[in-house]
This record gives C-alpha cells, sequence and structure tokens, in this order.
C-alpha cells in the first residue's frame, strides 16, 4: 500500500472506532482490536521519511 491508502485505511479505523459510544470503548474488543493491533500495523507500514505525509492526508481526510 502507497502512503495515500495507508492515511484512508487509518481514517477508515478511526472514524468507525469513534462511532462506537465513547463509554462503550474501554472493554469494548472492536476499539481494542483497531487501537491495539490494526493501527500500530498501519503505522509499521509507513515508508521511512514519508510520516509527516501521513499525517497531513489522515488531517485532510478527517477534516482536522
Amino acid at each position: 500500500m502507497d502512503v495515500k491508502e495507508l492515511a484512508k485505511e487509518f481514517a477508515r479505523l478511526i472514524q468507525e472506532r469513534d462511532s462506537i459510544p465513547f463509554h462503550k470503548h474501554e472493554n469494548n474488543p472492536r476499539c481494542i482490536e483497531i487501537d491495539e493491533v490494526e493501527i500500530p500495523q498501519i503505522i509499521k507500514q509507513v515508508p521511512s521519511g514519508s510520516m509527516k505525509e501521513f499525517n497531513v492526508l489522515i488531517n485532510s481526510i478527517l477534516g482536522e
């Protein structure tokens, strides 16, 4: 995956996690999977030197 695809997938996971009511995050297996497994896997795939571009893309996708 290229940086743009990784950013899109990362943003999708953040949006999925944020759609779960906050009070249910702590013990929610899906939230745990996203935060502890899937997001770290995406970050590990970001090419060296591309983290700034990755963050800019995520912020533009999420509207931040």
